[in-house]
């Protein structure tokens, strides 16, 4: 799933503080992607590199018109960090979202959740082949977890 990136672009990193985060942001700027801030929750306030750091998604978009959010952020939090983006609305692939969403929580382990959300991109018909397949695989997932037991 590509997204394609233009001069009209506003780009926050979630997760900008961390290793991976930063080290991201500065690459995304140097080849000139339009790098307006991040979000690390409690870190609200500083900047990485002169970017301002948010506390939230949505105060980030009210501060910086973003329209993109690009996520860097332990596995545990990357389920939350979609969530955040999907609440906070305006998102123009939300099928996207939800594979992405569906994968954090797959790996995670919470099958049912994981394939809620593959099923909600399925009825996208530009996600529906790769949601189908995944939920095939969480299927297949539990119910071998389902003998093991």
């Amino acid at each position: 799933m590509s997204i394609l990136v233009d001069d009209n672009t506003r780009i926050i990193v979630q997760g900008i503080t961390g290793r991976d985060g930063s080290f991201h942001a500065r690459a995304m700027e140097e080849y000139g992607s339009q790098v307006v801030g991040g979000v690390t929750p409690g870190k609200g306030g500083q900047d990485v590199d002169g970017m301002p750091v948010f506390d939230s998604v949505q105060e980030a978009v009210k501060q910086t018109g973003a329209n993109c959010s690009v996520i860097f952020v332990p596995a545990k939090f990357a389920a939350g960090a979609v969530r955040e983006g999907l609440a906070k609305g305006g998102v123009e692939r939300v099928d996207t979202a939800n594979i992405m969403l569906g994968m954090a929580l797959f790996n995670q382990r919470k099958l049912a959740a994981a394939r809620k959300a593959f099923v909600a991109a399925a009825a996208d018909p530009r996600s529906a082949k790769a949601a189908r397949q995944w939920i095939a695989y969480v299927d297949s997932e539990t119910s071998r977890e389902d003998t093991l037991e």
